[in-house]
């Protein structure tokens, strides 16, 4: 059996009435339970784990180009998606996802980078936080381990 639930919250704006003030919010939940066959639950997570280590592995490609070239540039990054398209059998869409996934991860570790060497650099050599902070250096995306990457499927 498959137990799901959908909130609905709808905020009721504060005017200068009482009663509204009183009120705040209100909430709504229900439980839908919904039967469904253990087979094709069980085929359809197999789909699901094999998209999703496809859309791992494109991402994964799309890092070791950038972490070569060093483009985090759609543009620039456009000239290889024939080639991993051949490789992952993916369509355009989930291409662009991948690569749009990899630039972001990307950008968001040289963010983090800058971040942390700001902070190194206001640290003191020999000081407890100095040796914490060369401890917490962010790693490059896809370095220590390969997880799989959560995805968004369209219906």
């Amino acid at each position: 059996m498959f137990t799901g639930h959908w909130t609905y919250a709808n905020k009721i704006y504060k005017e200068k009435n009482s009663i509204n003030r009183l009120m705040g919010y209100k909430s709504y939940r229900r439980t839908i339970k919904v039967p469904v066959h253990y087979g094709i639950t069980k085929i359809k997570t197999a789909k699901l784990n094999k998209l999703t280590a496809r859309l791992t592995y494109c991402t994964q490609l799309f890092s070791d180009i950038i972490s070569q070239t060093r483009y985090i540039t759609r543009t620039k990054l456009a000239f290889y998606e024939k080639e991993i398209a051949k490789k992952t059998k993916l369509n355009a869409a989930y291409i662009q996802q991948c690569k749009d996934k990899a630039i972001w991860m990307w950008k968001s570790y040289k963010k983090e980078y800058v971040h942390w060497e700001f902070k190194l650099k206001k640290a003191k050599k020999g000081t407890k936080w100095h040796s914490k902070l060369l401890k917490r250096k962010p790693s490059e995306p896809f370095s220590n381990s390969i997880n799989k990457i959560p995805i968004c499927l369209d219906s």
